[in-house]
């Protein structure tokens, strides 16, 4: 899992490097009303991630960065969160993953984001479904029984 987790980390990084990744992050944050609260922009920008890309699953599973998603037009899970973490981090966000587990096996993945200020709580953002809500955790649903944050190096984000 580590492995994967930190090839998403790079493909959302190259993204992020990326004229596209300006043009969607100011396309996503255009009709905001001014003076919003800044956790919107994520917010926002989970909702565009999911209007342009359809969710599917994958077999065989595969990883694609920003521009190639956006050109196929669907991904599953790990394709959409690699798509809005790329978004984020142009907007200058930090991004963490999380992974929801069933048993003893990852089976979905997501990510949280926080305005960039200390102290700022982490706000999930799922862009694969339209069941929750941006800004809620999809843990909501009961469909998975823990979820465990990591860095986007692929390494465990230390509890606390």
């Amino acid at each position: 899992m580590a492995q994967r987790l930190r090839k998403m980390g790079e493909l959302a990084r190259e993204g992020a490097d990326t004229e596209l990744a300006t043009f969607l992050c100011r396309r996503g944050v255009a009709e905001l009303p001014s003076g919003a609260p800044l956790a919107w922009n994520a917010l926002a920008l989970c909702a565009l991630v999911r209007r342009l890309i359809r969710y599917q699953t994958e077999d065989p599973e595969t990883l694609v960065g920003l521009e190639a998603l956006l050109w196929l037009g669907a991904g599953d899970c790990d394709d959409v969160s690699i798509a809005l973490a790329a978004l984020l981090l142009r907007c200058g966000w930090p991004v963490r993953w999380l992974v929801g587990f069933q048993g003893d096996q990852g089976v979905h993945v997501w990510l949280q984001t926080r305005v960039p200020e200390d102290g700022a709580p982490w706000l999930d953002c799922d862009p694969s479904t339209w069941r929750v809500e941006p800004g809620v955790s999809p843990m909501v649903l009961g469909e998975l029984d823990r979820a465990e944050a990591f860095n986007l190096a692929g390494q465990p984000w230390p509890r606390g």
